[in-house]
């Protein structure tokens, strides 16, 4: 297959000032290729002059979450490429690279390029205990060195919200209950 025919998918998951690098030398890599970027929105003007020859698209979708999906999981690309510096703010784009639809998925970070593969998983455990002792920026006012800043969000979106809703729903109840029967008489002269 020649490079004219090749797709590339890149997903912008990290800050500006270390991805513009990296985007540059994506695109002088395959120069020849298709190259379609995920980036944020609000980060889109600080690359302009780097996607004029691509194929930008947003990575949070517009509509429904299921046709953005959809989109996504609808090409078959020949490399997806995933920036990995340690920001867990960037984290949904990594989900994305994870859905994409790939032959060969690659990480670049501040410590090189490794290839991602199911069936290498060392590889990628190697590289999930270096991220967990090196990280860098701070997620939703926890401290730059609390672990697993998306299991926290994973529990306030499930566990908790369930015991929030139950615990407000009891709260109301109890409210209602002891409501003093001073009020209630006072409502029912009222209506008389």
């Amino acid at each position: 297959m020649s490079s004219r025919d090749q797709q590339v998918v890149v997903f912008l998951s990290a800050p500006p000032e270390q991805a513009r690098g990296e985007l540059e030398a994506i695109v002088r890599d395959h120069a020849e290729s298709r190259v379609t970027v995920y980036v944020r929105d609000s980060h889109r003007h600080e690359y302009e002059d780097l996607l004029a020859e691509c194929f930008v698209h947003s990575d949070k979708p517009k509509g429904s979450k299921r046709a953005f999906i959809r989109e996504l999981r609808g090409h078959l690309y020949d490399e997806a490429i995933a920036l990995d510096f340690g920001q867990w703010s960037f984290f949904p784009s990594r989900i994305l690279f994870f859905l994409a639809r790939s032959q060969v998925k690659s990480v670049r970070t501040e410590r090189g390029v490794f290839e991602f593969s199911l069936l290498k998983p060392i590889t990628l455990l190697g590289h999930l205990l270096y991220r967990i002792k090196h990280r860098s920026g701070a997620v939703g006012g926890m401290p730059q060195g609390t672990p697993f800043p998306f299991l926290f969000a994973l529990y306030r979106k499930t566990f908790g919200l369930l015991f929030g809703v139950a615990w407000c729903t009891l709260e109301y109840g109890w409210r209602r209950v002891t409501r003093s029967p001073s009020r209630r008489a006072q409502r029912q002269l009222g209506n008389r």
